[in-house]
């Protein structure tokens, strides 16, 4: 009878456990779109707010991680959204967007050579990542390396049509 007994509370405690979990997650995901939601109305600070919210309940939700850092990078805090980027590529290495995510970094700071290896890691992972081929030749085009950019312009347009017209305009634009 006690077995039976201890049996019954395990299993009742393995289910709150469950049940607990399974409310966190969906909280979690729930700020991971709040966060969304704000970042669209260009309500940053709030955007990070629920982010982090996101995180504070699942440390190992990649997108609340990734989609912070892309809100750090539009308000210029580079370093703050590589912690974000890094963190994601910690809990799992093969993230291809946080690779990306790393790579509009070292794009923005300039530092061409790194965001080339970033985006060749995320296209490494994802062969079909149009953005990481795209912005990978927009380097290759501040690096004046033509022809690259043009494979990767290519490329992308390839894999996806709406490229077409951003590589339309890119080069309707005059270069002086």
């Amino acid at each position: 009878m006690k077995n039976h007994k201890v049996i019954q509370e395990i299993i009742l405690l393995v289910a709150l456990i469950s049940i607990t979990l399974i409310i966190s997650c969906s909280k979690s995901n729930i700020y991971n779109r709040q966060g969304l939601a704000y970042d669209r109305k260009g309500e940053l600070d709030k955007a990070i707010e629920n982010y982090t919210m996101a995180i504070n309940l699942n440390s190992k939700m990649l997108v609340a991680f990734y989609n912070r850092g892309l809100v750090y990078i539009k308000k210029s805090e580079f370093d703050q959204a590589l912690v974000d980027f890094n963190k994601a590529i910690e809990i799992n290495p093969k993230y291809s967007k946080a690779y990306y995510g790393r790579g509009l970094v070292y794009s923005k700071k300039g530092d061409f050579d790194k965001a080339i290896e970033n985006y060749n890691k995320a296209i490494e992972l994802n062969p079909k990542f149009s953005d990481a081929i795209y912005n990978r030749g927009l380097v290759y085009t501040d690096k004046n390396e033509w022809e690259k950019a043009i494979v990767d312009y290519n490329k992308a347009v390839e894999i996806d049509i709406k490229y077409a017209v951003r590589v339309k305009t890119f080069f309707r634009r005059p270069f002086w």
